[in-house]
């Protein structure tokens, strides 16, 4: 049997945080291992539980999304971040691109479908 894809969601809003936890759970072969509610922590529990995948959300208190996935693809550059933002801003998924991550969503948008194809491919 395949090990789960292990997943941590980082989002400084417990609604944000609660909704793609439900939606996660739904799938077979994903677990989610843990929630960050800053950038530092989202850094820290990377660290700490090596997840397969970081659902990040770009704005972020202590540490924006931006510079905490600079820093764990630094140290951690198997980890694949996915931006997650309510704002459609190029200038945004641009330098979360440049900063390492692989794939940009907007909040609200995620479906089954793409979580089942994130966890395919790791």
């Amino acid at each position: 049997m395949k090990k789960p894809v292990r997943i941590l969601i980082a989002d400084d809003h417990v609604s944000i945080r609660t909704a793609l936890r439900e939606l996660l759970d739904l799938v077979t072969g994903i677990e989610v291992v843990g929630e960050a509610t800053t950038g530092t922590e989202a850094v820290d529990m990377a660290e700490k539980l090596n997840p397969d995948i970081i659902i990040m959300d770009v704005r972020m208190p202590s540490l924006d999304g931006i510079e905490a996935t600079r820093q764990i693809k630094q140290r951690q550059p198997q980890i694949c971040v996915v931006a997650h933002s309510a704002y459609v801003n190029p200038d945004l998924s641009r330098a979360m691109a440049e900063a390492g991550a692989e794939d940009f969503i907007i909040k609200g948008t995620l479906d089954l479908d793409q979580v089942r194809a994130f966890a395919q491919s790791h």
